[in-house]
């Protein structure tokens, strides 16, 4: 599964690489007619030839028809992520994938087959090992399989299963790609070796120690350019400090930037750990870990002015943002009210992961470019980078670290990502101390100005060639320092900053200069460009961000103090999530008084929780109508969590609105709410009651693996309410209860005498 997947001769080999095929997926995948198409999920012996057919009839090649059978495969399929983490395999011939319409890699390999077997292409299947979800830098057993296919004598390597998409936490994301379509022999060996060492299809055989030491590298990789320099890292690394790999870069137009992670359940981002330079075709990182934890280094790419809208926001951001200003577009006529509910429609949410994720569809043309447009006036990123290599690090016995909560280097702008040849001499520490005297030295020919800001004015850097000097002390009443950059003299971009603290909170090494003399200042050489009041917000979500908590309030307050209501909203947000009850209603209840509707929701949720007031569930009912009546989807939500949580069944009157609301957040596959609009036609409280719909939706419960579904369904067949009873039934619902922990079945079965 890929991670956010008779003895053959190696001279028949080609060198075809996935670049050579368009990443579309082929328009004949969508054109299957209807009858071909639902039949060959009921009936797929029948269903299967007529849809190989229409794929293949008109393909120019039968490499073309391998990509319309791969991309028909990764656009109905989907990864079983239940069976994957059950640990039980089983049944992944090509009737029973497609019955399901799901499958782990082996499914996605035996319909493949079957499908160039219909064709009348050779295809094999290949067992082996990969480094795909799970992979720890050992091999234990085989975990994964692929395929390889002859193309006029020449066998070529496909991963149906990886091209259709990944695994994150547990949810599968579907996600089309050509990454893993005809990727030479070399480059696929990376990530996948083959148990039986022929279908390797290497002149030099790898072997399984040489596998294990390489890093991972994706497909993707090679697509952008890139190949490893000199200082080459292995996939897992020991060091004694700074330690610094270096990468080739062959094509222009491409980004590059590193991340550090810790090698732990939650992965937290070690923020400023890691130093990307770009010079010319070399890419150099340097990196340092805090301590003695397992860590990971990312290397991600993307091509520069390539849209790419955002596979994933997490929850309160695309809730309490994204959504809320997209509407302030609606409102202003930006974007037309069906442009937003395309937006909203184009990411589903997954509770227990945090986050939303893009739900993809290649041709939904309209869809997609209305969140293009929504993101880009909303200022968005819609050029985001691709994974395409990491490796483990971690610091050798003897070596500590640089220290928890240490800043080792400045905190990048996007700007700085997008540069292709701008190196930073000096400072590369993250945090400066205050009254330091500091040379500034950039070599750099992406821009033709470079400086710093001071009291809100742009001081330039002196330019020699390619090379930017500055000497300056630190003023002693800033905490940050940023570094801009100009293509034209006039207007400058934020490239990096550095944190600026007292001495003797700093053990950055720092290499001070004498102090210059009052009359050497140039004054002449100040440009009186104040910083935009626009940027009050940017720079708060930066500090957010990276994880720099006061500064952001300390933005966030100056923005709130003059007026500006976002500022208000965000800083109440960060209150209540602080749990700093007084100020958080203080300040989002003076932004709901602009009635923005993203503000009456979070007033909302004071009332509801007693945050800085005394809590009432009407007072926060009508904040959530009132903002749901304005626009804002997420007080829909919340009006139906208050019902549920806050009213109550027991209180809940047929003249209430419950059940519209329920209703509506249980069809958007909320299990809670499906279960609770459930408890309301068995009790008949809020809506008239209705047994039989009641175990119906008990049923489709059951069938989602939702706990409570199970024990409901179970009292339905004790009682015979809305089924016929069934104590069989009935013990067999609560047993499986009981196996996942519910502590209510044991009780239902003791009550009830069932053992």
């Amino acid at each position: 599964m890929k991670k956010m997947p008779a003895i053959i001769a190696v001279f028949l080999i080609t060198v075809m690489t996935s670049s050579a095929f368009s990443a579309t997926m082929d328009s004949k995948v969508r054109s299957v007619p209807a009858p071909t198409a639902e039949l060959v999920f009921k009936k797929p012996k029948e269903g299967l030839p007529q849809v190989v057919k229409h794929l293949t009839a008109s393909a120019s090649s039968n490499s073309a028809k391998v990509k319309a059978m791969h991309d028909w495969i990764c656009d109905n399929i989907a990864y079983d992520t239940d069976m994957y983490f059950s640990g039980r395999v089983s049944k992944q011939d090509y009737e029973s994938v497609l019955k399901k319409k799901k499958g782990v890699c082996s499914g996605y390999a035996s319909l493949m087959n079957e499908m160039c077997r219909l064709a009348g292409i050779e295809s094999i299947g290949i067992h082996g090992y990969s480094k795909g979800f799970g992979y720890r830098g050992k091999l234990d057993k085989t975990d994964h399989e692929w395929n390889a296919v002859n193309l006029g004598n020449k066998w070529q390597l496909i991963d149906v299963c990886w091209d259709a998409g990944y695994v994150d936490y547990k949810t599968f994301v579907k996600r089309y790609s050509t990454e893993w379509l005809y990727r030479t022999p070399e480059q696929f060996i990376y990530s996948h070796l083959p148990e039986k060492n022929e279908y390797q299809y290497l002149k030099e055989i790898k072997t399984k120690e040489q596998f294990v030491q390489d890093p991972y590298i994706a497909g993707a990789f090679f697509d952008y350019g890139l190949a490893l320099g000199k200082i080459a890292p292995n996939y897992s690394n020991e060091i004694e400090g700074e330690t610094m790999f270096d990468f080739k870069l062959n094509k222009t137009g491409v980004s590059v930037i590193s991340d550090l992670y810790e090698r732990d359940e939650k992965s937290a981002l070690v923020q400023n750990a890691i130093w990307t330079d770009r010079i010319g075709n070399k890419v150099t990182v340097n990196v340092d870990v805090p301590n003695e934890k397992q860590h990971r280094v990312y290397l991600y790419a993307r091509n520069r002015g390539e849209v790419k809208n955002p596979e994933q926001f997490y929850i309160p951001e695309f809730e309490q943002k994204i959504l809320p200003q997209a509407q302030q577009l609606v409102a202003q006529k930006k974007v037309t009210q069906t442009e937003y509910d395309f937006l909203e429609a184009a990411y589903f949410k997954v509770q227990e992961n945090g986050r939303y994720y893009l739900a993809e569809d290649l041709f939904a043309y309209p869809r997609n470019n209305a969140v293009t447009k929504i993101l880009k006036l909303l200022d968005e990123n819609t050029g985001n980078f691709e994974h395409v290599f990491y490796f483990d690090i971690k610091a050798s016995n003897g070596y500590k670290g640089f220290g928890d909560g240490v800043v080792k280097y400045p905190t990048t702008y996007t700007s700085y990502n997008e540069t292709s040849n701008t190196h930073v001499i000096s400072p590369i520490a993250g945090i400066l101390p205050r009254g330091s005297a500091q040379r500034f030295e950039v070599e750099s020919q992406d821009f033709t100005g470079i400086g710093i800001v001071i009291d809100g004015s742009i001081v330039p850097f002196a330019k020699n060639g390619n090379k930017f000097e500055l000497e300056t002390e630190i003023p002693a009443d800033i905490d940050t320092l940023s570094v801009y950059g100009s293509r034209n003299g006039k207007n400058y971009t934020g490239l990096w900053f550095y944190k600026v603290e007292d001495s003797n909170n700093t053990d950055n090494d720092i290499e001070l200069i004498p102090d210059k003399q009052e009359n050497e200042k140039d004054d002449s050489a100040v440009i009186q460009e104040k910083i935009p009041d626009e940027c009050i917000m940017p720079e708060a979500e930066l500090f957010l961000l990276y994880g720099m908590n006061d500064r952001a309030e300390e933005v966030l307050k100056i923005g709130a103090e003059s007026g500006n209501l976002d500022a208000m909203r965000l800083l109440g947000a960060m209150y209540f999530e602080n749990e700093k009850e007084q100020e958080a209603f203080y300040w989002l209840e003076k932004s709901a008084a602009s009635e923005n509707p993203v503000s009456l929701d979070q007033l909302g949720l004071c009332y509801s929780h007693g945050v800085g007031v005394e809590a009432n569930s009407q007072k926060a009912l009508d904040l959530f109508r009132k903002s749901a009546q304005a626009g804002y989807p997420i007080a829909a939500e919340h009006i139906a969590m208050a019902y549920m949580f806050n009213v109550g069944l027991e209180q809940l009157t047929e003249t209430d609105d419950a059940k519209y609301w329920i209703e509506k957040l249980s069809n958007k596959g909320n299990l809670e709410a499906q279960n609770f609009l459930g408890n309301m036609y068995m009790t008949g409280k809020g809506v008239p009651k209705d047994e039989c719909k009641a175990a119906n939706i008990y049923k489709s419960l059951v069938d989602k693996n939702y706990i409570y579904g199970f024990t409901n369904l179970a009292l339905c067949y004790l009682n015979g309410k809305g089924v016929e009873k069934d104590t069989k039934k009935a013990k067999e619902y609560l047993e499986y209860a009981r196996s996942m922990g519910s502590e209510d079945a044991i009780e239902i079965m003791k009550n009830a005498g069932i053992e």
